[in-house]
């Protein structure tokens, strides 16, 4: 674990720093499935992360139009990482029509996508490493 650079003057303290990527994560994972519909627009706040639900992230203007569709809750339990074994728990409502890739100008070029809109995970290292 020494293989990583000196954390950042405000990286927590006691706090083991291994910044991403994490190249070849070793965890196994449960997809529970369901569908959601459109005509649940505006999506449920509970969706969002407290912190996200006012950001331009969950604004259809900014971000994307809630489609519905498939929808997952993913558990995944991580066996090896740089930061040691967590858990994560995701929530996918369904799909969004994003602009492409490289397009900011809303016009043409759309296409639908799955969004994660709530992560959590086990650790305190998980979380302030970002992966």
């Amino acid at each position: 674990m020494s293989d990583f650079p000196t954390p950042p003057p405000d990286f927590p303290p006691s706090t083991l720093y291994a910044p991403a990527p994490w190249p070849n994560l070793k965890a196994q994972s449960l997809c529970l499935f369901t569908t959601t519909s459109a005509s649940t627009t505006p999506i449920d706040a509970a969706w969002y992360a407290p912190l996200e639900a006012n950001s331009p992230f969950a604004d259809p203007a900014k971000s994307g139009k809630f489609l519905g569709g498939l929808a997952m809750v993913m558990l995944v339990r991580y066996e090896d990482t740089p930061v040691g074994p967590y858990d994560e728990l995701l929530w996918v409502p369904g799909r969004f029509e994003v602009p492409r890739e490289g397009r900011v100008d809303g016009g043409e070029g759309k296409e639908e996508k799955l969004r994660v809109t709530r992560i959590y995970v086990s650790t305190r290292e998980s979380t302030v490493n970002g992966e």
